[in-house]
């Protein structure tokens, strides 16, 4: 209540300042609707999922890519409504930009357009949101660009989209743009550049503030210094091709997809996502996961691979590569590799996660259940800490605190429940009423 309070007050501020932007007349609109479609005639449009392959970096139609992407999963969507509404926009758009000759004032204009559309993000997560929480939850059911444009709610994914079509349409030089688990959007002509926050309505962000996020994300991460700053910036803060960004907005479909267990078209998708953004780490990561599930070790070890040298976070690649090889019966590479991730610093929680089951196989048990205890003190509610806790204690025969853990994971997260129903760990607890009552409950 209180940041919407905020938001109407300046709002109520931005109007008195600068005056409402107020609705041209279907007339006026007529040249600039026009000038709309010679724009959008040149562009390379998809007619199927094999097109996606042969995309160039940018000159696509964007917003008709991304609404074919969504009709392979809404196959009854009205695509050519959806096209005209944002056309409609985007002719309305380049009204209001008529008079707007700087870089600041068009990046401006289409942040407080954007609002005055009614697409307001009340959370700015990219700035609450702690990894080790988002690691437990699934954002990406709001990366739904048709939702977007019905109920004007979204993720990071969907906004920048909007930012990003609207701009293709007008000709304004916005890009997206990358950290770790998220995506914003960059005004850059060359001479003016911002980031534009698009879950927080267009607040202008700096690149800085962005890297600094990790820095409160956990207690007990490595400081970050220049060195890492220099390897976080080869492909995060960096602009992305319209072709790299529907490659991460097929990734968060795939993975709904997946979610919602349908594997083999979700995979379908996450390949593809692959291929048109082969550089994002998220996308390499997701790749390798999905494949482990299809117990496709071995090409997934190869998406493993590509991601460790696309990715400034080795701990958690490291890790995956270990985990493929145990899965493969490869104990020797397995050790190999978990070796490898534990010597890696952990600048994301991802990497303290990471590098806290490579303790765990490689049975330092001690170093893995001090570091859980570290996880359950920041965050109470990890599922997986209090799990993993649970194993190590019914594999050092500590029943009874294996069922206090294993209680506190399902309290997390009852996922826990079907894990360890399947989990050999606790065989010896099968029978045991404790454990029957928590995983039955």
């Amino acid at each position: 209540m209180h940041r919407l309070i905020e938001y109407l007050f300046f709002l109520i501020l931005s109007c008195f300042i600068y005056g409402c932007m107020s609705t041209p007349d279907r007339q006026a609109l007529i040249p600039y609707n026009d000038s709309i479609q010679n724009t959008v005639s040149r562009l390379q449009k998809i007619n199927s999922l094999d097109d996606l392959r042969s995309l160039p970096a940018t000159d696509f139609d964007l917003a008709q890519a991304v609404l074919f992407i969504n009709l392979q999963t809404q196959p009854d969507i009205d695509v050519d409504r959806y096209i005209d509404y944002i056309d409609n926009l985007s002719a309305e758009l380049a009204y209001h930009a008529r008079n707007k000759k700087s870089g600041k004032e068009k990046a401006a204009l289409i942040s407080d357009f954007i609002w005055e559309k009614g697409f307001i993000c009340d959370q700015p997560y990219w700035m609450s949101f702690k990894t080790n929480q988002f690691y437990e939850m699934w954002l990406m059911d709001y990366s739904n660009f048709v939702a977007l444009l019905d109920t004007k709610k979204g993720n990071c994914m969907t906004f920048s989209l909007l930012y990003l079509i609207l701009a293709q349409r007008v000709g304004f030089p916005i890009y997206g743009a990358l950290i770790p688990s998220h995506i914003f959007v960059r005004f850059d002509d060359g001479n003016y550049v911002c980031n534009m926050e698009p879950t927080n309505n267009g607040h202008f962000v700096s690149d800085y503030e962005y890297f600094n996020t990790f820095r409160s994300d956990f207690d007990h991460l490595a400081p970050l210094n220049g060195s890492f700053e220099k390897k976080f910036s080869v492909y995060y803060l960096r602009n992305l091709t319209n072709k790299q960004t529907l490659g991460c907005f097929l990734m968060n479909v795939a993975m709904v997809t997946i979610n919602n267990d349908n594997f083999d078209d979700g995979l379908r998708l996450l390949l593809l996502a692959n291929q048109l953004n082969p550089l994002d780490p998220d996308i390499l990561n997701n790749l390798g996961n999905v494949l482990a599930m299809k117990k496709r070790y071995d090409i997934a070890l190869d998406a493993y691979n590509r991601q460790l040298s696309a990715t400034p976070f080795k701990a958690k690649a490291y890790y995956n590569i270990g985990a493929a090889y145990k899965e493969l019966g490869n104990p020797v590479q397995a050790e190999h590799s978990f070796k490898l991730a534990v010597e890696e610093k952990p600048y994301t929680f991802h990497d303290y996660w990471s590098i806290t089951l490579a303790h765990y196989e490689l049975g330092d048990y001690d170093t893995a259940l001090a570091r859980m205890d570290k996880i359950v003190h920041f965050d109470n509610k990890h599922c997986r800490a209090w799990y993993y806790k649970a194993r190590v204690s019914a594999q050092q025969q500590d029943y009874s605190k294996a069922i206090d853990c294993l209680s506190k994971a399902v309290t997390a997260n009852p996922i826990s429940k079907r894990w360890a129903v399947r989990d050999n760990v606790f065989i010896q607890m099968i029978d045991d009423p404790r454990f029957r009552r928590i995983t039955e409950q």
